[in-house]
């Protein structure tokens, strides 16, 4: 830093480094101590010292012209000029020089850069700087001399104004700025400049200081911190930051737009906890994480601005500085709609493992039910010449037993759900069994009521999948019934009746929607009737929007009725409602009917003794279960067949390998260890291209059925289902011996 340059007026900041003469100064005092006035001063006291030395000359009598009077007014006149100069000259120059050199020790030592300026014409022109100005710019003091303070200057965006540094020049307070300059070498840096004037001895401003800092580090920190909180603000999850006593400090657009929030200030300055305060159960843990200073995750119940509530997840972390919480964040999203699928899932999950257990359950019972209705059929036919009262309590026997059979089959269809089989079948032995089945779901407080006018009618369509959609009808009108406040019970009809529509009516447009021509087809109409609740316009608008739902929760997902539209619509027809609130809804279904005269139909009664016999053919039957297999085997033999028995498929395959061209056919059971009983069909179908098979199955194995559906081989091969008809089973391997294709029943013994 140059020696001997005049003070001025400093930033506050260096107040308390520059001693208090100089800051007196720089505040405007003048002081007189100009070289003319202590020359002044001097030889005035150089005279008055003589003057008084001649009046003591004279006072004591000593003649001024001796050699001793000369002497002695010199030495006398010495001793007063030197003690003028030590005090106006010496010890002013020593205590000024001392102020420079602090001055200059504390500019060199300074961590920011000081430029001392002189106002010029354009650009301020430098007259000397300090070391740090040369650290942080790159310019020498000799190379910075005489330069424009326009050096430091970056791209036309961060040029310093010029009214900047004229408010330093006319003002006594310091002025901030932050630009980004350059470097000498090139290099672009943020800084923050405080420009002061610097006062003459006539207290006018003839110079300015300009203390420069290089932030590059902290704008980097900023700019980092920009873009943080430019992308909390653009993230899905809502974010929160409050202080360790809980005041919210900041949130993100996310968070607004979660809790209904109009702007920041709404939220901003509030206890974060009132987000939790209506979850008893989790706002205590969160309370308590918050004064332990810890992390938390999980669940909650969440609250919006307009006091509504959602199901939120989230989590809560301490955000610590140096060892010290400073803050807590807080980020979670609104996770109504998921956990709703959530808990789909867990009950679709429940639904298969229930499923799951019910087909091991089905498997044996519905062998156990074969083996006894086999014992049953062969004694009833004994018994039915001489015993014939005898005979026919058997039968009545033999029906109970199919009845359970259904039973169970809806039980698992029901449970696990099946993959989508259309087939033709009659709609009213159906819908008879499906009632008896709901009917024994509901409070005796409902009466459940069948009508049916359609006793010839025949569909074409998923038995499973309309079993599942008239159940889930049935149940929404139980919980319509049940949701009435005077708790009276209720009643539910399910009406049944055949229509043919009439050409341009409203339901004719409707059904075209879905159906060619629906006029030239007749109808099946299913009405599912309540008198429970019913709905207001306004609610039965919603009723098909997916996850709308007026039940409580926990009881509906909001997805039975759009799945059942669903399903009525694949099925070739729709689904309708009509409701009013206090008068209870009807749920009309309609779907397409079958011609009758147009499919060929084959009824055998299960009760009958007549049926197609044998005549000497030799047939593999593979059963793992005994009872099963000693009551076919005797059935088969009984009606005129040869009959070669094993107990698993290993037997199995070794009866294709040693005897496979001598068979004539073969009944196979589809679950048997060591090899399945579409293993054994390939495995005959590959060595006799089309040998007659039939398979049965206790209950729906899917991945053996699969195979046997994308075989070629087998794609002929029918399949029925346990107890079967026996009658009916005699009458389908003879018409596979004779060449016929198996007959297409609507019975329960009818494969799926």
């Amino acid at each position: 830093m140059r020696r001997g340059q005049e003070g001025g007026h400093m930033p506050r900041d260096m107040e308390s480094v520059i001693p208090g003469p100089l800051r007196c100064r720089e505040r405007g005092f003048i002081r007189a101590d100009s070289p003319l006035f202590v020359g002044a001063k001097v030889l005035t006291v150089v005279f008055v010292g003589e003057f008084f030395i001649m009046r003591l000359f004279d006072w004591f009598g000593v003649s001024s012209d001796s050699p001793d009077a000369a002497w002695m007014d010199a030495l006398a006149l010495g001793l007063v000029t030197w003690l003028a100069l030590e005090v106006w000259v010496v010890r002013p120059l020593t205590a000024a020089s001392r102020r420079e050199v602090m001055l200059a020790t504390v500019a060199d030592r300074l961590e920011e850069g000081l430029a001392i300026c002189e106002p010029a014409r354009g650009a301020p022109v430098i007259v000397a700087v300090n070391p740090a100005f040369e650290r942080i710019t790159g310019w020498r003091e000799r190379d910075a001399k005489g330069k424009s303070l326009a050096v430091l200057e970056s791209e036309e965006g961060h040029r310093m104004p010029p009214r900047w540094i004229q408010r330093a020049l006319q003002g006594d307070a310091s002025v901030h700025l932050r630009r980004r300059l350059v470097r000498k070498g090139g290099e672009p840096f943020w800084a923050e400049l405080t420009a002061f004037p610097i006062h003459g001895p006539d207290g006018a401003v003839d110079m300015y200081g300009v203390l420069i800092r290089d932030v590059s580090e902290e704008a980097e920190r900023e700019e980092e911190l920009a873009r943080y909180l430019q992308a909390l603000d653009q993230a899905e999850e809502a974010v929160c930051i409050f202080s360790p006593d809980g005041i919210v400090e900041y949130v993100n657009q996310a968070f607004l737009r979660v809790v209904g929030a109009k702007g920041p200030t709404d939220v901003l300055g509030q206890d974060a906890l009132w987000l939790f305060a209506d979850d008893d159960e989790v706002a205590p843990k969160i309370t308590l994480a918050m004064l332990r200073g810890e992390r938390w995750r999980g669940r909650f119940r969440a609250r919006r601005c307009d006091g509504d509530h959602y199901e939120a997840i989230g989590s809560l972390a301490p955000v610590r500085m140096d060892g010290e919480l400073r803050a807590f964040i807080c980020i979670h999203r609104d996770a109504t709609e998921e956990i709703q699928l959530q808990r789909q899932l867990e009950r679709q999950q429940k639904m298969e493992a229930i499923g799951a257990l019910a087909a091991g359950i089905a498997h044996d019972f519905n062998n156990l039910l074969a083996g006894m209705l086999g014992a049953i059929y062969l004694v009833r036919l004994q018994i039915q010449k001489d015993h014939p009262e005898a005979a026919r309590r058997l039968a009545d026997v033999e029906q109970q037993g199919y009845r359970a059979a259904g039973t169970i089959r809806q039980l698992l269809s029901f449970a696990r759900g099946a993959e989508s089989e259309v087939q033709v079948f009659q709609v009213q032995p159906f819908l008879k069994e499906l009632a008896r089945f709901a009917r024994t779901g509901l409070p005796e407080t409902i009466r459940f009521e069948l009508d049916m006018r359609a006793q010839d009618a025949r569909l074409c369509a998923d038995p499973a999948l309309l079993q599942q959609t008239l159940l889930n009808l049935i149940t929404n009108a139980r919980h319509a019934i049940e949701a009435r406040q005077d708790r009276r019970g209720g009643r539910i009809v399910l009406r049944v009746r055949t229509l043919q529509l009439e050409p341009g009516s409203a339901l004719s447009r409707l059904l075209a929607e879905h159906h060619p021509r629906p006029e030239d087809t007749r109808w099946l109409c299913i009405e599912v009737e309540d008198d429970g609740t019913g709905m207001d316009e306004e609610t039965l608008a919603k009723a098909f929007d997916p996850f709308f739902t007026t039940k409580p929760e926990g009881v509906g997902t909001g997805l039975g009725l759009p799945m059942a539209r669903n399903h009525v619509e694949s099925m070739g027809g729709i689904l309708l409602l009509e409701s009013h609130r206090g008068a209870g809804t009807t749920a009309r279904i309609y779907l397409p009917l079958v011609d009758m005269e147009s499919e060929d139909f084959e009824v055998e009664d299960a009760g009958e003794t007549r049926h197609a016999r044998g005549k000497g053919e030799t047939l593999l039957v593979a059963d793992d279960d005994a009872h099963v297999r000693e009551a076919l085997v005797e059935v088969l033999e009984r009606a005129g067949y040869r009959v070669i028995a094993v107990q698993d498929g290993r037997e199995a395959m070794e009866v294709v390998r040693r005897w496979g061209e001598k068979l004539d056919a073969a009944v196979l059971d589809v679950v048997m260890p060591h090899a399945d009983g579409v293993e054994v069909a390939m495995a005959l179908r590959e060595r006799r291209g089309h040998l007659p098979i039939l398979l049965l199955t206790g209950y729906e194995s899917r991945s053996a059925l699969r195979r046997l559906r994308e075989s070629p081989l087998l794609a002929d091969v029918p399949v029925m289902g346990k107890p079967y008809h026996l009658p009916e089973l005699l009458f389908s391997l003879r018409r596979a011996l004779d060449g016929s294709a198996a007959p297409r029943r609507g019975s329960s013994s009818q494969a799926r």
